[in-house]
Formats: C-alpha cells, sequence, structure tokens
C-alpha cells in the first residue's frame, strides 16, 4: 500500500499541449491540486490520481476525447529528463525494452510495465497498465504511444507495429494517428499493448556522444530520485507536495491514495506513526528552512504553513524543538 507518485517530466507534454491551445492550466492545476511550482523540475514528485483526474477533466474541457493518444503521438520519451538519459544510453533495442520495463515505475509508481513472449509470431508483446482511480484509459493510452515511440526511436519513425491491444479498440477511429495506422486492432480490458517482431531487438540505439562515460552516474541519480515505496515515505512526500499551496487533510490525501481516511489511519498505524505525525515532520522540515533565510518574516512562514496566527504557529514549533522560531532561527545562523 502506497501513493502513487509520477514525475513532473511524464505530466508536463499534457500541460504543454492545453498550454497550446490556449487553456488557463495553472488555473486548472490548482483546482485539480497539483501546485503548479511543482513542475519547475522533471524530476519533482506529483499524485497520479490527482495528474489522472485533471487529464480526464481536461479531455472533456476541450473536446479532444482521444487526448492520451494525441499527446503520446507529439512526445518523446527520449526526453523524459533523467529516464530519458538513460533510456538514449541504452545499447540495443532490446535493452532500451529491458530498461522500459525495468525503470518506468521508477517514473510512474503506478504503472505496471510487463514484456511476454509470442512464439507462434516469434515476437514479443509490450504492454502498460497503470493503477489510478482516475483517467486510467486516457494514461494507459499515453503511454502505449510513448512506448511505440521509444520502439521508433530505434527503428525509426517508417515502423509502425501491425496489432495493438487497446480498451474500447473495436469502436474507435484511429485513421488520425499515423503510429497506429497499420494496426490491427484488438481489445483488451485489462492493458495497451503491441506487437514487436524479435528480428527488431538487436537494432543498436545510437548513443548520444556527450552522455557517454557518465551514463552509470546518470542512471544513479535517476534511481535516487524515484517515488518512494514504502507507504509513510509515499505519504510524507505527498504531504511535502501538496504544503507547496495549502495545509492538506486527512480525507484529501486518502482519496490520492484511493482509500478511505479510515484505511489510511490504520495503515499508518501499522508502521508506528500516523497522518497528524507525518505532517507535523513536513511543516517543521519546511519552517526550519525557510527560518535559515533572514527574508522570511516567521509571519510569513506561519501564514505559509497553514497557522491561523503566529502565537499558534510558535505553540507547535515548540512542541517540535522546545525553541521558539526566533531562538531556533538565531542557534541556526
Amino acid at each position: 500500500m502506497k501513493i502513487h507518485l509520477t514525475r513532473a517530466a511524464a505530466f508536463q507534454p499534457i500541460c504543454d499541449f492545453l498550454k497550446g491551445g490556449g487553456d488557463e492550466v495553472t488555473r486548472h492545476l490548482e483546482v485539480a491540486g497539483i501546485a503548479p511550482e511543482l513542475m519547475a523540475s522533471p524530476e519533482f514528485l506529483l499524485p497520479l490520481n490527482a495528474c489522472g483526474g485533471f487529464f480526464e477533466k481536461s479531455a472533456g474541457r476541450v473536446g479532444v476525447k482521444d487526448i492520451g493518444l494525441v499527446v503520446g503521438q507529439q512526445t518523446a520519451i527520449g526526453e523524459f529528463g533523467l529516464f530519458g538519459k538513460v533510456l538514449r544510453q541504452s545499447l540495443t533495442l532490446k535493452d532500451l525494452l529491458e530498461k522500459l520495463v525495468a525503470l518506468t515505475p521508477m517514473v510512474d509508481s503506478g504503472a505496471r510495465p510487463w514484456m511476454e513472449e509470442d512464439v507462434e509470431t516469434d515476437s514479443i508483446r509490450l504492454w502498460i497498465d497503470h493503477e489510478t482511480e482516475s483517467g486510467r484509459d486516457l494514461v494507459n493510452d499515453y503511454g502505449l504511444m510513448l512506448f511505440i515511440g521509444a520502439v521508433r526511436m530505434v527503428t525509426g519513425q517508417e515502423w509502425r507495429p501491425d496489432l495493438v491491444w487497446m480498451n474500447r479498440a473495436q469502436s474507435r477511429d484511429l485513421s488520425g494517428f499515423e503510429a497506429l495506422s497499420d494496426a490491427n486492432l484488438k481489445p483488451h480490458q485489462d492493458a495497451v499493448g503491441f506487437r514487436i517482431p524479435r528480428c527488431l531487438l538487436a537494432a543498436p540505439v545510437q548513443r548520444e556522444s556527450e552522455l557517454r562515460g557518465n551514463g552509470h552516474r546518470v542512471e544513479e541519480e535517476f534511481r535516487e530520485t524515484a517515488p518512494p515505496e514504502r507507504l509513510v515515505d509515499s505519504v510524507t512526500e505527498t504531504l511535502r507536495m501538496l504544503l507547496c499551496s495549502r495545509v492538506p487533510n486527512l480525507e484529501e490525501v486518502a482519496c490520492l491514495a484511493g482509500w478511505g481516511p479510515r484505511s489510511l489511519q490504520r495503515a499508518l498505524r501499522s508502521e508506528g506513526t500516523s497522518f497528524r505525525e507525518l505532517l507535523d515532520r513536513v511543516r517543521f522540515e519546511s519552517a526550519a528552512g525557510l527560518l535559515k533565510d533572514p527574508s522570511n518574516s516567521v509571519s510569513e512562514i506561519a501564514w505559509h504553513l497553514g497557522y491561523s496566527d503566529l502565537a499558534n504557529f510558535t505553540h507547535a514549533f515548540i512542541r517540535w524543538t522546545g525553541l521558539s522560531p526566533r531562538r531556533y532561527r538565531l542557534q541556526s545562523n
């Protein structure tokens, strides 16, 4: 059990597409509970359920029902921050596909990619599904096009899959999607996927010269910034994200996890902590960082952390440290 998180690199193309159409992205991000500040770095983490909900509402708002396919077709997965750099250091298509399967959950912890053999046709099938309460079909469509684009990054744009599995495949007109123009579509309720001839797996990847020699360091940095695996860590990271714009409550965080508030509290208790303790920890970390900068007044820090007045913040800070915020600032600096 954990809250699924995704990197801003995977979400940014959706925002770029909407901005290109004149959409007020910043306002809609805030309505969806996603702090716009979190888009500042491709490696920042966002709650997947909130991103899926934003994706779903955007499709209805701009009238693009296949928005996942549209955005995915326009997006190069090789440009996904550190993840893209790791992929571009692959040796062959086989190596790249194995990295896709192994590392995609480190971009999006709700993603479930896998490969399987298709012995009858001497090919492999590449699949992806997502664990999200909102926008699952759209997010899966987006992942499908990204994965097809990853293969074409090696084979060239002339290659297209001949067989594709999709939800609602039989009722969809996909003639406008060049990457799917040669595909026979088959319905699949649980995932999306496509077939790749085995003869393509040995195709070499054109590695970028500026990345050679430091590929190991890039992959280490990528792994270090991956979404956390443990429930406590994923809740803590979610609280940090939400605190950028407001003080999160238990009900909101439980919703992002796809659980009820009581279920989340029980799960946290089984880990030896509570929602209140984690929120206190994140508030203290934020306060301690802000107090190091003398240009931040104590009153401003209290307001940023959601305290109704300075006295309440001071009492909380003394409870955390035994010191008032002003005395802590003097000792720290």
